[in-house]
């Protein structure tokens, strides 16, 4: 039986792999429901899966890379990698996170922007 975490073959009468220390019981549990998921999907209809989504969502990615030169370090790298999940998560047809990620991407834009700006204000007000 081969162990599902580390790939490496056990004799099929044992239940923890020698290797890793997974348990293996459970595989034929999981073959069990592959079949069964896989028998009661639905049929393909062109208009229930879309070849092509169309889809945009902005990922603020310039405005991100913007904020983290220009005003406040630490939350531009936040919004850096938020704005770099959007692709991501758009790739993988998870749409409701790739509008999360990008409104949480423009959040830390504004919010980086605005403390910089403070930052840059009372900074000049101390000066004089």
């Amino acid at each position: 039986m081969r162990c599902l975490y580390c790939g490496r073959v056990n004799k099929p009468e044992r239940t923890i792999c020698k290797f890793c220390g997974a348990p293996l019981d459970y595989i034929e549990e999981m073959e069990e429901q592959a079949e069964d998921v896989l028998e009661n999907l639905p049929e393909y209809t062109p208009d229930r899966f879309p070849e092509e989504v169309p889809y945009h969502v902005q990922d603020y990615l310039v405005q991100a890379i913007l904020t983290t030169l220009c005003c406040c370090i630490p939350f531009g790298i936040v919004a850096i990698v938020y704005a770099s999940r959007v692709k991501s998560f758009l790739r993988r047809g998870e749409y409701a996170m790739d509008k999360e990620a990008s409104k949480k991407a423009k959040m830390w834009c504004w919010i980086g922007g605005i403390s910089g700006f403070v930052f840059y204000i009372i900074n000049y007000l101390i000066s004089y």
